[in-house]
């Protein structure tokens, strides 16, 4: 099953995720939390002392990446996405998140979803890096077109679309009760032994669908016009070119 959150209001998102998938049976929806009205102090409630002073900071830097819909980005998967994933396999998603048809092929069947249990812990089938994420040079498994890595070096980010076990799943929700991190601090989750290791699928299965952010991330582009949405796709192909958008990946 791939589980994917999404606001209720999101109908073009819905219709985006849901197109790839040749079965309704393939997937469900969760509704997200929707904190994009949620003030500063609301979005304090909810998180840990150590967060709401590091939130403060960023916020005096003008950055945004913890701001109040990321935090509520947080809840949603803490409460409605890892939550599906202690009591079952599943790929959980963001509704931008595009999946390849080979893998949503690949993941009915008993014997896939077997090998991402047995690897356990998180790996991740869409991630963004500012760095080079260093890898094991000999993959842990092979799925199909694909093969699972473990990450031994770089920052590697993004929950757009990840397989959670079960353990690592109710761990990852009990450090984030209250919320103490965004839903894509790996490293974070690492560091303080909710998993032991961090994988990810290569190459990607997951593209990333041209759709403004809900949570106030990809830059100044505004709107979901068919012209906005073909600017963002060429900012993106410029960006990576540059090498600071996506993850260049390096084997050891």
């Amino acid at each position: 099953m791939f589980i994917c959150a999404s606001l209720t209001d999101a109908i073009d998102r819905r219709a985006s995720f849901s197109r790839h998938f040749p079965s309704k049976s393939q997937f469900e929806f969760v509704d997200s939390i929707d904190g994009r009205n949620w003030s500063s102090h609301y979005a304090d409630t909810y998180c840990t002392s150590s967060f709401v002073e590091l939130r403060a900071r960023q916020s005096k830097q003008n950055k945004t990446w913890a701001n109040p819909a990321a935090v509520a980005c947080a809840m949603t998967h803490r409460d409605k996405l890892l939550k599906e994933a202690v009591h079952r396999d599943a790929i959980l998603c963001e509704d931008d998140a595009l999946i390849d048809q080979k893998m949503i092929q690949l993941w009915q069947q008993q014997n896939i979803r077997d090998i991402f249990r047995n690897i356990g812990d998180v790996t991740l089938l869409f991630y963004l890096s500012r760095s080079t994420i260093r890898v094991s040079k000999i993959p842990l498994a092979r799925v199909g077109p694909y093969c699972i890595y473990r990450v031994t070096d770089g920052e590697v980010g993004s929950a757009v679309s990840y397989y959670a076990s079960s353990v690592a799943a109710d761990r990852i929700r009990s450090l984030q009760t209250p919320i103490s991190a965004t839903a894509d601090q790996w490293q974070a989750f690492k560091a303080r032994g909710a998993i032991s290791n961090i994988n990810i699928v290569f190459p990607s299965p997951v593209r990333l669908a041209a759709f403004e952010s809900h949570i106030g991330y990809g830059g100044r582009l505004k709107g979901n016009s068919i012209t906005v949405r073909a600017l963002r796709v060429a900012n993106r192909s410029l960006r990576r070119w540059r090498g600071k958008f996506g993850a260049d990946v390096q084997f050891e």
